[in-house]
């Protein structure tokens, strides 16, 4: 905002960067100046605060949290969902085109042209940082970009680390000052926040103490957050007072299956495979349908499961998707044919991103061998 004012009527500096980093940082100085005069009036007063409480966002007006707020402003309707999502993510969350191109099965080249026509867009349209009265229009791009945030998080497309909580962390943040607001408080983000706290829960077991990744069959359960499941089925409890059912409402009910199940043997499979049915018509996204057929590999067999999952290999948008080839590789190996996984195992191999992913497909193979 003070670039705004300032550059307006002074014009760009020659060091843009560095002028925005000198005056947030006299900003910074200035707010902890002020906090701690403010804890030192309030320790007088004996008026402590809460550290736990969350105060609620003003949406309409000044939103308490800017990251959010511009959010709302970068989902503008003039965009579609796919260009508000990417744009989102690159401008404000910080990821790179690869992450983006990942999570949206998009190609790398046309999702950089899709960047360069939105910001166009926005440009045209003159958008300000205006908030409208009617957040609701753009609440569910918002919740999309939040998932993305958190499943980027829970499976990282780059980097040596397969899991990055602390964007886990951040799309909880921001999702919780949703729910703490009436305007925005809805079912579809109640159930949001169940399916990432369920998901949250089983951060602990999903690498091992060499960083290697773990199957739900091979993650040691006990290491699950009981506390955190218990708050995830709270609030898909609290999502089902509206008449309407969310992909997000489906994805919490395949958690709670999981968190759940006491043993991997015990998982309810049947119960998930129909979940899975009602997510497919609510969104045949090629990936939702994958996983579809490997749920339906372990409810009925892995041959059915390999031939649910045989249409999606001639889906343009997996053509490069490493997971397709290691759940054919999985139902091959079950199937008893070593030669066909192995084939299917380095074939995935060749199109992973990141070095954990490729660690745990070495290691099936090792295991086939």
């Amino acid at each position: 905002m003070a670039a705004l004012e300032s550059w307006t009527t002074r014009g760009v500096p020659d060091n843009p960067p560095a002028w925005l980093m000198t005056v947030a940082r006299n900003r910074a100085f200035d707010v902890r100046k002020g906090e701690r005069r403010h804890g030192e009036v309030a320790a007088a007063t004996g008026d402590l605060p809460d550290p736990h409480a969350v105060s609620a966002p003003r949406l309409r007006g000044e939103v308490a949290d800017d990251e959010l707020r511009m959010m709302f402003v970068a989902c503008h309707p003039s965009l579609s969902l796919e260009s508000q999502l990417a744009l989102t993510l690159r401008t404000l969350c910080g990821f790179e085109v690869v992450e983006i191109a990942g999570a949206l099965l998009s190609d790398i080249a046309a999702l950089d042209k899709r960047l360069v026509r939105a910001r166009q867009t926005l440009r045209e349209a003159a958008v300000t940082f205006e908030l409208p009265g009617d957040l609701g229009l753009r609440l569910e791009s918002v919740l999309r970009v939040l998932y993305l945030l958190f499943s980027e998080g829970y499976s990282a497309h780059r980097g040596e680390h397969p899991i990055r909580e602390e964007l886990c962390r951040e799309a909880l943040r921001l999702l919780a000052l949703l729910l703490a607001d009436p305007q925005t408080c809805t079912t579809e983000a109640h159930a949001l926040r169940a399916l990432m706290l369920i998901q949250t829960s089983r951060l602990p077991a999903r690498v091992d103490a060499d960083g290697n990744l773990r199957t739900l069959a091979e993650q040691d359960r006990t290491r699950w957050q009981r506390p955190l499941i218990e708050a995830g089925l709270s609030a898909l409890a609290a999502s089902a007072t509206g008449g309407r059912i969310s992909e997000y409402h489906l994805e919490a009910g395949i958690a709670a299956c999981h968190a759940m199940a006491r043993r991997f043997e015990d998982t309810d499979w049947r119960r998930i495979v129909g979940y899975y049915d009602a997510l497919v018509a609510v969104n045949p996204s090629p990936v939702i349908r994958l996983n579809r057929a490997i749920a339906v590999g372990y409810a009925d067999g892995p041959e059915r499961g390999l031939s649910e999952l045989q249409p999606l290999e001639h889906e343009p948008r997996l053509e490069r998707y490493g997971l397709l080839g290691a759940a054919r590789a999985d139902l091959l190996a079950r199937m008893g044919d070593t030669r066909s996984a192995r084939d299917a195992y380095l074939r995935a191999l060749s199109l992973v991103d990141t070095e954990a992913e490729r660690r745990h497909l070495r290691r099936r193979l090792a295991e086939l061998a």
